[in-house]
């Protein structure tokens, strides 16, 4: 359960045991078919529309992994339940989860970011599973980024977009159906929040005249 409060007040989270190991299994269109969701596997997973000071958004296109293959992906992963852990409180956290993984794919630091919020939860039924969506925003550009060393290799390469409202607006409309199914809504909650509801209900109506894809 979740409950997604105003802008700067508590973020409550009711998680169960579910980790990414035990839901990769049922996470398959052909196993997810026709089950309850009681019966499939419900892990936490978070993405970030990260922006550099100088206002690139980072992405990536997925490669070596096995869904949304070839696909643009904001940065993201999973909630690793024994590591993401509040120190002070012993508490889940997933902000900390973010942080872990803008790490270990890009080698961004914490002190390189200067704010983070979460934006909102969307739900994937396609690879079903529910994934928080955040804004980072870092206190370095675009060129001090690419100097960074990631931690691990799951970007082959870093790809980016201008954080604007008309060139954002161009590349969803431009690589709809290419987008994954979570980077997507994360871009798009970015932009309501940056350009306001007018920008965001002009390209969403512009998305449901555009050929679906799964």
């Amino acid at each position: 359960m979740l409950n997604l409060p105003p802008m700067g007040q508590a973020l409550h989270l009711t998680l169960g045991q579910t980790s990414y190991k035990e839901y990769v299994v049922t996470r398959s269109q052909e196993f997810a078919s026709g089950r309850t969701r009681a019966e499939l596997g419900n892990p936490l997973s978070v993405c970030s529309v990260v922006e550099t000071a100088d206002g690139h958004i980072l992405l990536d296109k997925r490669q070596g992994v096995d869904l949304y293959v070839g696909r643009y992906h904001v940065i993201g992963g999973f909630f690793e339940r024994d590591v993401d852990i509040n120190a002070t409180t012993q508490q889940p956290d997933p902000f900390a989860a973010m942080r872990r993984e803008i790490r270990e794919e890009t080698g961004i630091g914490t002190d390189d970011i200067s704010e983070q919020f979460c934006l909102g939860l969307v739900y994937d039924v396609f690879t079903p599973h529910p994934e928080l969506c955040f804004l980072t925003r870092l206190r370095i550009s675009l060129e001090e980024v690419r100097r960074r060393k990631p931690e691990d290799g799951e970007i082959k390469t870093l790809h980016t977009c201008p954080g604007e409202p008309t060139s954002l607006a161009q590349f969803i409309l431009q690589h709809h159906g290419n987008i994954s199914a979570t980077g997507e809504p994360n871009l798009l909650l970015y932009g309501q929040l940056c350009y306001g509801d007018d920008w965001f209900d002009a390209i969403t109506s512009s998305i449901s005249n555009l050929p679906s894809r799964k």
